[in-house]
């Protein structure tokens, strides 16, 4: 059998022309296939938009798409989209339907225009990979190996675009938009408030300036630089030398370390010995804020690392939802 190459083609063999409920056939011209209307349900509020004269002005239009095959007589995959098109933008495309004069036929009554503009509009949908086209034999498939025609790939997509109008659908999308709302707040904002720690609490400085990496920069430890205190602008504690603004962070640190060890650690033992002792007690505050030095730059430093492979991912976040 010859490969659909061509619209035409693709038109005779679905037998469009013989399917009532489908209208205003267009041949597609920079691929094989065509795209035709068909109306909404009956008690579907879009099929109640209507002009002066009673007609129909906002229909399903379904894409039909047989992709070329990679070899002769071969399997091709098949290609369907529908979406909701207004009858108005054939002529005018960048108009809406309340832009139009009164006297226009694609111009809504206006209690129909009220009512497109407070009606739920459905999701265009597409079916990529169910169907294909075996060109050898003559006949469309589904994923199972099912012959089928194409009024049942047809239908089979015009339902999906209709059940976007349900309430459940919409449930799940709103669902799906939270998730991923949360998703890139909650990874871009973490990133960003360890970054002002980072930055604001310690003395590091990134090795390029800010304005010049890329939101979705992945950031490594050769990205961050420990700046020297000046001269004279350093102090002391217990002898170790940090600057200002460390010793202020490891302060602090240090301060709820020891808060909580007293509030919550057990009674007896090394803490008690520590706490008898001048001297253990000075050289456990000079190795908190050691560690305290160390390994705060160094965890804020992984977490903005680890974050930054993260943020492309949670800012660009798919989650399909089904009708």
């Amino acid at each position: 059998m010859p490969v659909l190459a061509t619209s035409e083609a693709v038109m005779v063999r679905a037998g469009i022309e013989q399917l009532p409920e489908y209208g205003d056939l267009i041949p597609i011209t920079d691929v094989p296939g065509f795209a035709v209307r068909r109306s909404y349900p009956a008690n579907s509020d879009l099929s109640t938009i209507v002009n002066s004269q009673g007609e129909e002005l906002v229909k399903a239009i379904i894409q039909f798409i047989v992709e070329p095959p990679t070899a002769p007589n071969g399997v091709c995959s098949v290609t369907l989209r529908a979406w909701v098109y207004p009858r108005s933008k054939q002529r005018h495309l960048f108009q809406g339907m309340g832009e139009l004069p009164p006297d226009d036929p694609d111009a809504p009554t206006s209690d129909s225009l009220q009512r497109w503009r407070r009606v739920r509009k459905p999701t265009e949908v597409d079916s990529v990979g169910e169907f294909l086209y075996d060109a050898a034999s003559d006949c469309f498939l589904d994923v199972e190996g099912d012959q089928v025609t194409p009024e049942f790939m047809l239908d089979h997509v015009y339902q999906r675009h209709c059940r976007t109008l349900r309430s459940r659908f919409v449930w799940k999308v709103n669902a799906a938009s939270l998730v991923r709302l949360v998703a890139r707040r909650s990874v871009g904002g973490s990133q960003d408030l360890c970054m002002w720690f980072l930055l604001r609490c310690y003395d590091v400085q990134l090795t390029q300036p800010r304005e010049r990496l890329s939101p979705f920069h992945r950031f490594r430890h050769i990205d961050f630089t420990r700046v020297s205190a000046a001269q004279g602008a350093s102090n002391t504690f217990f002898g170790f030398q940090s600057s200002r603004k460390n010793l202020i962070t490891n302060v602090f640190i240090l301060g709820g370390a020891c808060f909580l060890a007293y509030h919550y650690g057990p009674r007896g033992g090394l803490l008690s010995a520590i706490y008898a002792n001048d001297t253990l007690t000075a050289g456990a505050l000079v190795l908190g804020f050691l560690a305290a030095d160390l390994i705060g730059p160094f965890l804020l430093k992984t977490i903005i690392i680890g974050l930054s492979r993260l943020r492309e991912w949670a800012a660009f976040l798919s989650i399909k939802v089904n009708p």
